[in-house]
């Protein structure tokens, strides 16, 4: 089955396509019963350990943006994180790799693309999914400031997150 005959919108094409690319670990463009199983045991297994279990403790204490991301993916497997321009997907994958570079608002962005299947044509100017995707991994101060810029509210400035040609990115403008 092609995915033209299961997609018929662009949003819904670029999800699958992401998918795919993710799932397909030998990247030979077919996947394979176990590279399924793998793919399929990590999503549920993100559903499972990202579900409210009830109970948090609130010690009052301020936690930085990128402890309560990474607090919130609950796996201890690094999530696929979409691919994002100028960024080594696997250097986005790799928890443990956090720099300048590589913070937990990139890490954001690029989940929020893979989990929301936003299409950055139609998202010029409609960046709401992705500042609520946002405030509810670890930004609650952030905001769009532009049709293609979002503030994460992390003292670092607007990020530029559509180009001219309309491809996501992920680009800081101070």
């Amino acid at each position: 089955m092609s995915i033209n005959s299961v997609a018929s919108n662009v949003q819904t094409m670029n999800l699958i396509q992401r998918t795919m690319s993710a799932a397909d670990l030998d990247k030979n463009g077919q996947l394979s019963s176990d590279e399924f199983a793998n793919f399929f045991t990590k999503l549920l297994d993100g559903l499972s350990s990202n579900a409210p279990t009830g109970s948090s403790a609130n010690t009052g204490a301020t936690t930085s943006a990128s402890a309560t991301f990474l607090n919130s993916l609950g796996s201890t497997e690094a999530p696929v994180f979409a691919p994002v321009p100028g960024f080594d997907t696997a250097k986005l994958n790799n928890l443990s790799h956090v720099n300048d570079k590589y913070t937990a608002s990139v890490r954001v962005f690029s989940r929020g693309l893979a989990a929301l299947g936003l299409d950055a044509v139609t998202s010029r100017g409609h960046l709401d999914p992705m500042v609520d995707f946002a405030k509810a991994n670890g930004f609650p101060n952030a905001k769009t400031v532009s049709d293609d810029q979002i503030d994460f509210g992390d003292g670092k400035g607007p990020i530029d997150c559509i180009t001219a040609s309309g491809t996501w990115w992920f680009q800081n403008q101070k």
